[in-house]
Formats: structure tokens, C-alpha cells, sequence
């Protein structure tokens, strides 16, 4: 950078982002956005793993959810978790892209002219970018049936295995208590149809009715400004109730999506899958395009050389000179 006549001159070898103080700022505001967006990405796909959304959605269905039920059910549910993780992964191809194309933001001028748009451009644009991957994945198994989301409506293995076990144990208690055989054979007749239609046991709508009354009496105590020992004891009773009812409720079987289950590591295929592909398409859409290209393209089957395509041979595949 030039001065003269007190006006700064810029030469096309000068930095873009202007001074050495400038470039070290932007360095460390990256930097440290680039270790933040990672943690939150692992943080959202250890939730999504390990945590059953259907224990917020369950209150979501009933109507006695929360702010923090929906906050909780959004990030744990498999749908809208993957979506975050594709817009975080985007998000950090972004910031990795403008890192490594700018070259810690020390890139000339005349460079930062000739560079794609897509180099250096806003990290955000590149985790939106990066989100419809998400939708661009759900298209293809829409129109392929990809095999493990097409069991996505199906009660997971664990929890099948898991009721057969509970019902086994109540048939076993009910036969101990009762040795009629045509009884018997009826009970075990409506077990069998509730397996395998899946809708297992629902939830008693009285259990529902205390939840709501207990959280509406949570509501009053919240509004007063101090509590004396028996409310503050009432309160922590109500609390550990609340949470212990919950435990049992599950989402009805009439509503949308009640039936969703992925088994972990189907769900931990899914989410590394989509993660990677919005990485890559958020980092550099050109690497998306040429991956896209070679897994479109069937084995075996390759272009044959220039020379060989302008050879014209005849029926006894000599070849014909000109």
C-alpha cells in the first residue's frame, strides 16, 4: 500500500483484507468460529444418538409441552436433528473454504478477483447451500426406497424386542393368576394383534390429566415471589412426578410421524452421510459434483481414448486408413 498526496493507492499485490493487524483479527474470529461450529456439530449428533425424542414429542402431542420440550424435541428428532447437523456442517465447509482459498486472508487483490464466488463467500450462504443436501438425499430415497430409511415407519428392533418381553411377563402373571384356557387364549390373541399392527398400549388419558394439572399448579407456585417450606416441598414433589409420568407416555399411535424409529446405527450412518456431503458441497460444490458424478457412473464402463474414438475399423475390425 502506496500513499500519495495523502490518498492510499492499492497495487493488485496488495492483501484484500488490508493491514497485518486486520488479517490476524479475521484469522482468530474464524479460528475460533470454525472449533465453536465443530462442537456444536458433535454436541447436536451425541443428542440425536443417545437421546429418545418421542419423551418431548409425547408432550407435544398431548398439549402440555413446554418451551423447552420444543426446543429439545427439535434438536433430538431425527428429521430436524439432521437438518441441523447438514446446516452446521455446511457452515464449517464455508469457513473452511474461505480459510484455505484466501490463504489465512492474505490473498492479493488481483487474486481475490480471479477466485470462484464460491471460495469466498459467506460461511452462512454455504451452510444454507449445505441444508439442502438434507432435502436433496430424502428426494433420492423417495424415488430409490434407499434401504434404511425405507423402514423408517417401522417400531425400531429394540423396542419391539423390548415389548415382547413386557407383554410375555404380564401374559405369565395374568396365567399364574387365572387357569381359564378360553380366557387365556383370548388374552394372548389381543397381544399378538397389538404387535404386530404396533400400536402398543396407549397412554391413560387420566395420567395425562394429572400432568396437566400438576403443571398448572407448578405455574401458580412460579408466580409467587417466595415459598415457604411446605409449597417448596409440594413443588419438588410435583417436579418428580411430572418427570416420572412422563417416563411412560409415548406418542399416540394416531399422529403423524408416531411410528418413527431409526435404530442407532442406522441413525449414525444417516447422520455421518449427510454430514459429509454438506461439508463437501458447503466447502467446495465442484468436489459435490464430481463425487455425485462417479457414483452416478456405472462400474466398468469408461470413456474410451480420443485416438480410439477416431478409428474407424472394419467388419473384421482392421482398422480403415484414410
Amino acid at each position: 500500500m502506496n500513499a500519495k498526496g495523502g490518498n492510499s493507492v492499492f497495487t493488485d499485490q496488495d492483501s484484500y483484507y488490508g493491514s497485518a493487524s486486520e488479517i490476524k483479527w479475521l484469522v482468530i474470529r474464524f479460528t475460533v468460529s470454525g472449533i465453536l461450529v465443530s462442537v456444536l456439530w458433535l454436541s447436536l449428533f451425541v443428542a440425536g444418538l443417545l437421546v429418545d425424542s418421542s419423551y418431548y414429542r409425547a408432550a407435544i402431542s398431548f398439549k402440555f409441552a413446554g418451551l423447552n420440550d420444543w426446543i429439545l424435541a427439535i434438536i433430538t428428532f431425527t428429521f430436524s436433528n439432521v437438518v441441523l447437523l447438514a446446516f452446521t456442517s455446511g457452515l464449517l465447509g464455508g469457513i473452511s473454504s474461505k480459510l484455505h482459498y484466501t490463504k489465512g486472508f492474505e490473498i492479493a487483490r488481483k487474486e481475490y478477483e480471479e477466485a470462484n464466488s464460491f471460495q469466498i463467500e459467506n460461511p452462512f450462504l454455504s451452510a444454507f447451500r449445505g441444508m439442502f443436501v438434507f432435502i436433496a438425499i430424502l428426494f433420492m430415497q423417495y424415488v430409490s426406497s434407499f434401504a434404511d430409511l425405507g423402514a423408517i415407519s417401522k417400531i425400531p428392533d429394540e423396542e419391539k424386542k423390548s415389548t415382547e418381553i413386557k407383554f410375555e411377563k404380564l401374559f405369565s402373571t395374568i396365567a399364574e393368576n387365572d387357569t381359564n384356557t378360553v380366557f387365556l387364549r383370548e388374552v394372548r390373541s389381543k397381544m399378538d394383534k397389538l404387535m404386530a399392527s404396533g400400536n402398543i398400549v396407549e397412554p391413560d388419558t387420566s395420567l395425562i390429566n394429572r400432568i396437566i394439572m400438576f403443571k398448572a399448579d407448578l405455574r401458580e407456585l412460579s408466580r409467587k415471589d417466595t415459598l415457604n417450606d411446605i409449597e417448596k416441598e409440594k413443588k419438588k414433589y410435583k417436579e418428580s412426578r411430572i418427570k416420572a409420568m412422563r417416563g411412560t407416555i409415548k406418542v399416540p399411535s394416531n399422529s403423524d410421524f408416531s411410528g418413527i424409529g431409526l435404530t442407532s446405527f442406522s441413525y449414525f450412518k444417516f447422520a455421518v452421510i449427510v454430514s459429509f456431503l454438506a461439508f463437501m458441497c458447503g466447502y467446495d460444490p465442484s468436489l459435490f459434483k464430481v463425487l455425485i458424478g462417479k457414483v452416478l457412473t456405472k462400474p466398468g464402463i469408461t470413456d474410451p481414448p480420443e485416438d480410439a474414438k477416431n478409428k474407424k475399423l472394419t467388419s473384421s475390425g482392421k482398422e480403415l486408413k484414410s
